[in-house]
């Protein structure tokens, strides 16, 4: 049988959004919470451009899933949401006025950073060009 990641994740995100609705505090372990918050941010860190068969995540590769991509990092954004979702500690560290002032410059930063690094790059290749 052939799953499809997205259809997968849609039926997790109805599970989990139905727990949440019937019972609005599911989970009440201040540990736990974080937990489930750290274990969500390393699904979210499964690799995209390079194969995981020599890395801690050659155990997430299952046969009947094609996209592991979607699978593992739209898991790991469900169990990132819901911890937040239900943690006063996260929400307050996710909304500290210093990180969000980084966020709001952090896109301003990478798009600087990129034009530079190309400056410097084609500057280098056109030197490297006239020897």
């Amino acid at each position: 049988m052939n799953w499809n990641s997205w259809f997968l994740l849609y039926v997790i995100g109805n599970i989990l959004y139905n727990i949440n609705k019937s019972n609005p505090k599911p989970l009440s372990n201040r540990g736990f919470k974080v937990l489930l918050f750290v274990f969500g941010l390393g699904l979210l860190s499964y690799p995209v451009a390079m194969d995981p068969t020599n890395t801690i995540y050659k155990y997430l590769k299952l046969p009947f899933i094609p996209n592991h991509n979607a699978l593992w990092h739209g898991l790991g954004c469900l169990l990132v949401f819901m911890a937040v979702e239900n943690s006063l500690f996260l929400k307050n560290l996710l909304t500290n006025k210093i990180l969000c002032w980084f966020v709001k410059i952090s896109y301003s930063i990478f798009l600087t950073h990129f034009l530079v690094m190309n400056s410097w790059a084609s500057f280098i290749f056109c030197k490297l060009i006239n020897h």
